[in-house]
């Protein structure tokens, strides 16, 4: 069924590419809840730039996600690859939560920072606030470092 979890990895494309000359990775904002293949971003981004393009995105993944997926899309030699960040849930919390609430992300954790509590601490709270102001200021805005060369050429 076109648009439906299939090619590499249950991501969401219409065919498995060796190659891509973007990747995509995200959270469910890029997976795309409730639009048809053609209408999630990766999708509009890659029929206006005429690139192949490889949606990396999945419901509920957050920062820890998006460094592992990193590695495996550097493996389709991309020319760009855009992590789209979504300021309701992308905060340095989630990633924290991840990494030391989750058994599997153990080996990401430091040894002195296991059961801190980071709410309490105004230094990590005015940090987690400016992350948050930053991402809030660029949600939705596009950018392309590679754009100059993006094009019909080798899409």
């Amino acid at each position: 069924m076109p648009g439906s979890p299939g090619p590499r990895c249950g991501f969401r494309n219409r065919e498995a590419l060796d190659t891509a000359r973007i990747v995509a990775i995200g959270d469910s904002q890029t997976w795309g809840v409730n639009a048809s293949i053609d209408e999630i971003w990766p999708s509009q981004l890659g029929q206006l730039s005429m690139a192949s393009t490889h949606t990396m995105g999945r419901g509920g993944y957050a920062m820890p996600q998006y460094v592992t997926l990193l590695r495996k899309g550097l493996a389709l030699e991309p020319d760009l690859i855009v992590v789209a960040l979504y300021s309701g849930n992308d905060d340095p919390w989630e990633a924290y939560r991840t990494v030391y609430g989750l058994p599997h992300w153990a080996k990401w954790r430091l040894p002195e920072a296991s059961g801190l509590d980071l709410s309490n601490d105004p230094t990590a709270a005015a940090a987690a606030h400016h992350l948050a102001s930053a991402a809030r200021t660029y949600e939705g805005a596009a950018f392309v470092h590679a754009a100059d060369h993006l094009g019909p050429s080798g899409a």
